[in-house]
Parts: C-alpha cells; sequence; structure tokens
C-alpha cells in the first residue's frame, strides 16, 4: 500500500510537471505559430480577422523574395552581423586574455570601465557616436556601422569570455611559456579549444543582438546598409498596415538565428552550464 501511494505520488508530479513544461513552452511557441499563420492569410482575412486554414498560401513569401529592397536588406544584414560577429569575437578574445593573463596597474578599474559602455544607454551614445562616425566620413556605410556594433558589444562578450578564460590556471599559461609556446600560440593552440562552448555561446550572443538590433541602424544606415529590422517597419503606414508581409519578415529574420541555435546546440549547452557554474 505503501509503495502504490509513493509510485501513484511519483506519477502525479512527473505528470503535473511535463503539463507545466508542455505550457510554458506553448506560451514562448505560440507567437511564432501565430506569425507563421498570419503570414499565409491573404490580407481580407486579416482585415475581417478571419483565418481560414484553406485560403492559405505562399504568395506573401514568394511576393517577399521577388522585391529588390528585401533581398538588399537581407544582404545588409548578412554582412552587418557577421562582420560584427566575427571581429567582435576577435577583440574579445584578446582583451578577455590580456584581462585574465596578465597584471598590470589599474587593470580593476579599466575592465570595469569597458563594462560601463554596456550599461549606459545606447540612445545616449549614439548622437555623439553618428557625429563622430559623420566627421570621418562613414556614415551610411557598411564600415561604420559595424564598428558602432562591435562598440556595444564588445564589452558584454569580453566579460563573457573572461570568466571561461579565468578559469584555466596561470601554471598552465608558465608551463606552455617555458615549453617555448608563444603568447600567441598559448591562445589558439591552448585558450581557445578548452573554451570552445564558451567561444560558441558568445558568438551567439553576437550574433543575436547585432541580427535583431534596430537603434543602430536607424541611426547610421541608409537605402544601402538598411537592414531587415528597419525593412520590417515599411510594411506600416500612415492607412494601412501589411499584417502578412510584416509577419513573414518576422518568420524569415528569426530562421538564421534559430539555425544558429540548433548548430551549436550542444556548444552552447555547455558553454551556459560552465558559465553558471562559474557564476
Amino acid at each position: 500500500m505503501i509503495l502504490m501511494k509513493k509510485k501513484t505520488g511519483r506519477i502525479l508530479k512527473e505528470t503535473v510537471f511535463y503539463i507545466v513544461i508542455t505550457v510554458t513552452a506553448l506560451i514562448f511557441v505560440a507567437p511564432i505559430i501565430w506569425m507563421l499563420l498570419t503570414s499565409l492569410q491573404p490580407y481580407k482575412n486579416l482585415i475581417e480577422m478571419r483565418f481560414r486554414l484553406f485560403d492559405s498560401s505562399l504568395e506573401t513569401y514568394i511576393s517577399l523574395f521577388a522585391k529588390q529592397a528585401f533581398l538588399r536588406a537581407f544582404r545588409a544584414s548578412m554582412i552587418i552581423t557577421l562582420f560584427s560577429s566575427f571581429v567582435t569575437m576577435i577583440v574579445s578574445i584578446l582583451t578577455a586574455y590580456a584581462a585574465a593573463f596578465f597584471n598590470f596597474k589599474g587593470k580593476n578599474a579599466v575592465v570595469f570601465g569597458t563594462l560601463s559602455i554596456q550599461m549606459a544607454p545606447a540612445i545616449v551614445l549614439m548622437i555623439p557616436l553618428y557625429i563622430l562616425v559623420s566627421k570621418v566620413g562613414l556614415a551610411g556605410s557598411f564600415t561604420g556601422i559595424i564598428l558602432v556594433f562591435v562598440l556595444f558589444l564588445a564589452p558584454m562578450t569580453t566579460w563573457m569570455l573572461r570568466g571561461f578564460f579565468n578559469d584555466i590556471p596561470r601554471a598552465l599559461f608558465d608551463s606552455a611559456l617555458i615549453d617555448g609556446c608563444s603568447r600567441t600560440q598559448f591562445i589558439f593552440r591552448i585558450i581557445l579549444p578548452i573554451v570552445r562552448p564558451g567561444l560558441a555561446a558568445t558568438f551567439i550572443f553576437s550574433f543575436i543582438t547585432a541580427w535583431n538590433e534596430v537603434l543602430i541602424p536607424l541611426i547610421l544606415s541608409n537605402s544601402t546598409t538598411s537592414t531587415l529590422t528597419m525593412y520590417a517597419a515599411s510594411f506600416t503606414t500612415t492607412y494601412e498596415v501589411d499584417y502578412a508581409g510584416l509577419a513573414a519578415t518576422g518568420i524569415f529574420t528569426s530562421i538564421p538565428s534559430i539555425i544558429l541555435v540548433i548548430m551549436f546546440n550542444k556548444q552552447l549547452i555547455e558553454g551556459l552550464i560552465e558559465g553558471a557554474v562559474k557564476g
């Protein structure tokens, strides 16, 4: 009887647990499903707030890919996001390496000062940054936008990587130098393979942040360097809103981030777990 009660209690707890997990997953997935359904409906159905599955079609997506403005925005987003992420990773790796393995006067102040850039509201820094970028002739260019992205991304990614670098024993660094390993070789042959999960988590953070950013392209871009987040705003006008086009753009914009997370799922989980343990 006691064993039956324990077994029933365990089954009940597991049932409640899976119900909670399922409901939570549905809450997060529901907006994506809603956008997908919206993107497949004709404009008339959306205005009348009626969803009919038999009216669904890929017409919105076909027309989306037929527009040069959309393809140009997608190209700009890929260029800005990839270059920003890679440059940010290079800067962050070198900065985190210096912060973890070098001792110099005022190191803590420098590290905190670097992170303080991330703490400041982006809108406060955008006006002086726009003036600075304009003065050097990079306003509206990919180079100018990428540099500003790196400025905002690098402090946080440096802080993330520094936690992984600090976990590497100092004795390993000294042993590598004694064995004839240069500082550059120590980074690429020893550190980076060890902190690979942390690198994956940091890169995904950089990519998703840059891909979804609105404010920086809004202020610094032009018609050539305008991103997908900017293009999505074109579906809203004074007199009407193209809900299907807006939803289709939103669905398409989310695909690269989803693919990236799926590709590096194992490394991402390992990086998050290691980061949580270090924290």
